[in-house]
């Protein structure tokens, strides 16, 4: 809501919904199957400790212990139906799906800005600064910047290597060496964020719950944008100009 275009929209805010995976395509489809957890002014984000990571953290440990001892991962809810019938169920964090920047800012992982731009690869890394530093591929690992559409160059992070990351970075904190082993290893300790809330550590497995929405990854700034602007190019190469497309579709 307000104008996204403004310089401080201070009407956005940051939207949490929960549902089961096992619906379906089709009914998950619907909104009316998202349940809403909360909703809250993005302005409010400073005042909470771990910012949205933390609010996301405090989300996940309602759910599944809605403050209580009793994880419902393992000692699961039971539920009454229609029929008079009781069924006994266990939910487990199956996906966390977004936006780049709200996963960027719910796991903490440097994003679209940083030299390693995406959570899911070991290897990719963003041009201009991948050219800066002067990074290239080693007898061991072959590097390739964030424009790579060859999937079988991208060598895929594991949960167990980003736990590992964050380990590391936890043992060198209050070093000279702390600022720049974030920068190169592309995680940022966040103390009180999500990953290293322990309460949640075997509910999170970063890389393979983490799923960027297709909404943004297709349309907003996507591929989709640039396919129409290379239709459009190859359009005008036949003297085929967007006033005559617009004219054709009335």
């Amino acid at each position: 809501p307000g104008n996204p275009l403004a310089h401080f929209n201070a009407r956005k805010s940051e939207a949490f919904y929960w549902t089961i995976l096992q619906f379906g395509s089709h009914v998950l489809s619907n909104e009316l199957a998202w349940c809403e957890v909360c909703v809250l002014r993005s302005t409010l984000r400073k005042t909470i400790k771990g910012g949205l990571s933390g609010l996301c953290a405090a989300v996940l440990k309602h759910l599944f212990f809605n403050q209580s001892e009793v994880d419902v991962s393992t000692a699961g809810a039971c539920f009454e139906l229609d029929d008079g019938s009781f069924v006994h169920i266990w939910l487990k964090l199956g996906i966390i799906l977004a936006d780049e920047a709200a996963l960027h800012a719910m796991l903490n992982f440097k994003g679209a800005s940083g030299l390693k731009c995406c959570s899911k690869c070991w290897n990719v890394f963003t041009r201009k600064y991948m050219i800066s530093r002067g990074i290239t591929s080693t007898p061991d690992l072959e590097v390739v910047d964030h424009t790579c559409t060859d999937a079988s160059k991208l060598v895929k992070q594991s949960d167990s290597m980003v736990a590992a990351v964050l380990r590391r970075l936890q043992a060198v904190k209050g070093t000279e060496s702390f600022g720049e082993l974030e920068t190169s290893l592309g995680w940022t300790l966040n103390e009180h964020g999500l990953l290293l809330d322990p309460a949640l550590k075997h509910h999170m497995k970063p890389h393979s719950q983490t799923f960027f929405d297709w909404m943004h990854t297709i349309f907003q700034s996507g591929i989709f944008n640039r396919h129409v602007v290379q239709m459009l190019q190859a359009l005008k190469r036949l003297k085929i100009l967007p006033n005559t497309i617009y004219e054709l579709s009335l």
